[in-house]
């Protein structure tokens, strides 16, 4: 069977965000479980799946078809993101940070992985780096030129948020020098 078009597949990606959402994860796994045994080289199939078993927060299960998917060589910008996604609830967060470079490496029009790298430094509060993630993410917008002046603000305020952490953990560490 012939691939059909992107926007196809991103709109299961919605039914299943939505139905994962009313309580009916596990019906989107069935479906997508049979999906994929009927669609099994079609590397959606694999995304899809992993996608409904991440959103039904079994992540261990979705980690597992991801790699089967990546076996199949099918390292596509959508399964490297959810790659990421899967390793952060993992707590794989070095893990994470690769496949998210990867996927924006392979499709630099997927600025999620730049919040998502900002977020988990963030996270781990490696402050320098998130704020340099930010500013990349203000950089993208900036080129790209698709927001409205008040989303535009979103990375700005993240950034000030960090310096004032830095500024914190500087002066905690002050604190603590021994004289």
């Amino acid at each position: 069977e012939q691939e059909r078009p992107p926007e196809y597949y991103l709109a299961h990606e919605q039914y299943i965000l939505m139905y994962t959402r009313i309580g009916q994860g596990a019906r989107c796994v069935k479906e997508y479980q049979k999906r994929l045994e009927l669609e099994p080289e079609n590397w959606w199939s694999y995304y899809l799946l992993s996608l409904a078993l991440y959103k039904n927060k079994q992540e261990k299960d979705s980690w597992k078809w991801i790699q089967r998917a990546f076996q199949k060589n099918y390292e596509k910008p959508e399964l490297l993101l959810l790659a990421g996604d899967v390793c952060k609830e993992l707590k794989l967060y070095e893990e994470a940070l690769v496949y998210w470079k990867k996927a924006y490496k392979l499709d630099s029009n997927k600025c999620t992985a730049l919040y998502s790298q900002a977020y988990l430094y963030e996270k781990i509060k490696d402050y320098k780096n998130a704020m340099r993630m930010w500013s990349r993410v203000i950089e993208w917008r900036h080129e790209h030129a698709q927001d409205e002046q008040h989303e535009l603000d979103w990375p700005f305020v993240k950034m000030a948020q960090l310096k004032q952490a830095l500024d914190h953990e500087a002066t905690k560490l002050e604190m603590q020098t021994p004289e």
